[in-house]
C-alpha cells in the first residue's frame, strides 16, 4: 500500500472517473442485469436437472418392472434378461434403476 498521499489522491480520482464513466454509458446497469439473468438461468438448469432426475426414477421403476424374456439357454447355464424396449440401452436402464433404488442420488 502505498503511503504517499498525492498517489491517493490520484488512485481515488482515477476510481471515481471510472465509475462516472461506467454509470454515464449504463455499464453498471448492464452488469446488474447480467447478474439477474446468470442467476434466472442458473435456477432453470436446476429445474431442468430435477425434472430429469424423476422422469429417470419413474423410467427406472418402469423397467424394473419388465419381466424377463430368456435370451439363450446352453446345457449349463440359463440366462434370463429383461427387454428392453427400443430406444433404451442396458446402461441407460441401469441408470434409472439406481435411481429409483436411491443408490444414484
Amino acid at each position: 500500500m502505498t503511503e504517499d498521499l498525492s498517489e491517493l489522491k490520484n488512485i481515488h480520482d482515477i476510481a471515481k472517473a471510472a465509475e462516472a464513466y461506467a454509470r454515464a454509458h449504463g455499464l453498471i446497469e448492464k452488469v446488474n442485469e447480467s447478474y439477474t439473468a446468470k442467476e434466472a438461468a442458473l435456477e432453470d438448469a436446476q429445474d431442468m436437472a430435477d425434472v430429469l432426475l424423476e422422469a429417470e426414477a419413474k423410467l427406472g421403476k418402469m423397467l424394473a418392472e419388465i419381466e424377463p424374456k430368456r435370451k439363450k439357454e446352453s446345457s449349463t447355464q440359463r440366462t434370463s434378461l429383461p427387454y428392453l424396449p427400443d430406444g433404451i440401452t442396458k446402461k441407460e436402464s441401469h441408470r434409472a434403476q439406481t435411481y429409483t433404488t436411491g443408490q444414484g442420488s
